[in-house]
Order: C-alpha cells, then structure tokens, then sequence
C-alpha cells in the first residue's frame, strides 16, 4: 500500500491589547503573512501466515514553513517587522509482526527507527520607525535518530473475556511553530518560540481488561503510566506585573502581560485509568459511557525547580462522557451525548485555573436511497459559557449554542 500527498496553506491573524482598565483597544501583533508548505508519503507491505502477520513500513515528511508580522504598536502604527521560519524533515523505517503463540495467546511486537532534521532557521527584524534592517540570525541545524521499541501480549481465558498488556517508547519532534513562530494570545501574554527544542521522547505500559458476552454489551477497562521525557511546556519566564517592560526574549510587554517561551523542562509523568461502556439496548437503541482519571505531573525538571509537582497544562483530573443513539425506520437516526471535562490549568505555573465545562449535543439524519444524506445538529444545546481558556484576569469560552443544516452525498455504492 502506498500513500502520498502534498498542502500549501497561508493564513493572517491580528492580535490586539486591552489597557488595564479595560476602556481602550489598541492592535499588538498583525501576521500578515503565514505561509506553510508540507508533502510526504508512506510505503506499507503486509505478509500473512497460519501464525504471523508481518508488516514493514517506510514514511516520510518534509515541512516548510514562516511568519511575516508586524508588532510594537507606537503611537498608531506598528515599529517592527519580523521574518522567521525553517523547515524539517522526518523519515521513519518500521517493522511489527504479529504471532499466534497459542490459541489463547498472541504476542505483538514493533520497532521503528525514525530521524529527524531541522534546517535552514532564520529570523530578520526591521525597525520601521527607523527605516533599518537589524542583524539578521540563522538558527543552528539539528539532527536526531531515535529508535522506538514495543511490546504486547493478548490473553483470552475465556470467549467473554480478554487481558492485555503493552509497553512501548515513542517519539515526537518539535513543531514549525514550537521551533519558529511566536503566537500572542487575547490580551497581552506573548509565547515565545525555541528554535533549540529537542524532540520528546516517552515511555509508557498499559494495562487492560475487555468484557465481551456478546454483541449486546461491551466493557473496556484500560490502567496506564507514561512518563515524557523533554516534554515541551510554554515556560513562564517574566510578567509586567509592576508597570510596562521589557523581558527577553518577548521584548516589550504592557503593564500586566506575561512572556513565555517553549522550554524542554524535564519528565511529565501521567498515570491513570479509562473506562468504557457500549450497550445495544434493543434493535434501535444504543448507548455508551466513558469515563477517565488522569494524575498528570512534573517529576523532574532540572532547570526549572518551580514546575517540579505542578500539573501538566490543559490536563483536567477527570473527563467523563454519556451518550444514546436511535436508529428508527427509513433512514432516520437521533443522536445524543453530554461531555463533561474537570478544572485544570492553563498556565505551567498552575495559577490561571480554569473551571469544569459541560456540553450537550444531539444531532438528527435522514438517509435517502439516492446516496443523499440529510442532517440538523445541535451544539451546547444548554447554551452554557464554558469556560476553555484564562489569559490573567479574562476567561475565553466555548462555542455558544451552534445550529447545523447540511447535506452529505455519496457517489457510488460503497
């Protein structure tokens, strides 16, 4: 089997800032420009046996992208221009087999060997207000190969019950934009990119139990523990808590912002538990249920010791989910489900608490016999502000209540 493709998106985006009594607006950042440049494919072959299922693979991807903007806003105009980016590539070579060890056992193992390499980084600002270009600054080149094992046995004691367990390493390198693209959030917090970042590397095991009697019902039950190596973390390094300042590598902030930068910071630790529940109630109604705790936090973090024991960014403690799903006559199907997600935190430090959300969505279709399909959605059916961000004082919410009309059609049989 082989796969390939080739993307080329641009994109602009205007920030502003809000003085501290909240009465003016002022822009703050205007990328005028943002283009992006990716193509890449994969190779997969497959051999099957009476007792093994052999697969190799080989994949790659190259990556280009950067960002033209203006910032510093003086005295109604912008005073600074700046041009950033660089490119990477990624190539991976694998191996998995698949072996029937017993009827009752079957043992999956994989390894993949993956480099990567990041190239051509650069950045050139411009004094506008002066009319000069400043030194421009190339990035340093960075090349890592890794290899990535895994391990995993199934156990079936009986026609209703399956036992699972796996272990693994993995591997994950920084972004375009972690590497190169500065982002400024609602209100004046600046996160700075780090063209130095080194890939995360993870380590994790699994644990699992499935319940199976039959078609009817179905239960999973997954433990599990990972621990992140190099996790990069948007790393609080200054705030203009005392009036306007200037902290490297932000520049300027207004008097209340904050400068962050992405900093590898050391090991983030996860340990927790998923279930599931699905269930065909009768012919035409079936429901399903989830539910997962999460412990995520900093184990270790060498050269920032005020992360160590803090929670990881955006990682609530518990998340939980119920749903139904009617399937009538002709075509016609309902569907309901209600999400709710724990507080956590949307700041390294886990200062800027954000609280739990709940949303209600329902969705009804209409299939007809000429491949044409029918559908009215509902999101945040409760109308409900949730909240899914907090930038110092100002909470950002979800989507209000959404209404979806559409149509999907189906060329073809299949």
């Amino acid at each position: 089997r082989f796969h390939g493709y080739f993307s080329h998106n641009t994109f602009a985006a205007r920030s502003s800032s809000v003085n501290a009594a909240r009465t003016t607006v002022s822009p703050a950042t205007d990328q005028y420009d943002v283009p992006s440049r990716a193509g890449g494919g994969d190779a997969q072959w497959v051999r099957r046996g009476a007792r093994h299922e052999l697969t190799v693979g080989i994949d790659g991807q190259w990556v280009r992208g950067e960002t033209n903007e203006d910032s510093r806003f003086v005295d109604g105009a912008f005073t600074r221009r700046r041009h950033t980016g660089g490119e990477q590539v990624l190539g991976g070579l694998w191996v998995q087999d698949i072996v029937q060890l017993a009827p009752r056992w079957r043992l999956l193992g994989a390894a993949r060997l993956d480099s990567w390499h990041s190239r051509d980084g650069f950045r050139q600002e411009e004094d506008l207000a002066r009319g000069i270009a400043l030194e421009p600054v190339a990035f340093e080149a960075h090349s890592v190969t890794v290899g990535s094992p895994s391990l995993g046995v199934v156990f079936r004691p009986g026609s209703a019950w399956t036992l699972r367990a796996s272990a693994y390493a993995g591997f994950r390198a920084p972004t375009i934009n972690e590497l190169y693209r500065p982002v400024r959030v609602a209100g004046d917090n600046i996160t700075e990119a780090n063209p130095s970042l080194e890939p995360e590397r993870v380590r994790g095991a699994e644990l699992g139990v499935v319940l199976s009697p039959g078609r009817a019902f179905h239960a999973e039950t997954t433990f599990f523990w990972t621990e992140l190596e190099r996790a990069v973390f948007s790393v609080t390094i200054g705030r203009a808590d005392g009036g306007p300042a200037t902290i490297p590598p932000c520049g300027f902030l207004p008097a209340g912002g904050s400068c962050r930068q992405r900093q590898n910071v050391g090991v983030l630790r996860s340990l927790g538990v998923e279930l599931t529940l699905q269930s065909r109630v009768t012919s035409w109604l079936s429901a399903h249920g989830e539910l997962m705790l999460l412990d995520s936090e900093v184990t270790s973090a060498p050269q920032f010791p005020q992360l160590v024991g803090k929670q990881g960014r955006m990682a609530p403690e518990a998340m939980a989910g119920v749903g139904a799903r009617l399937t009538g006559p002709k075509g016609l199907s309902f569907a309901v489900d209600a999400r709710w997600v724990g507080p956590r935190y949307d700041d390294d430090l886990n200062v800027l608490r954000i609280g739990s959300l709940v949303t209600l969505n329902a969705a009804l279709e209409r299939d007809l016999r000429t491949g044409l399909t029918l559908f009215l959605s509902g999101e945040n059916l409760l109308d409900r502000e949730n909240p899914i961000g907090r930038n110092g004082a100002l909470e950002e919410i979800g989507v209000p209540f959404l209404v979806r009309l559409g149509a999907r059609w189906r060329l073809g049989s299949k």
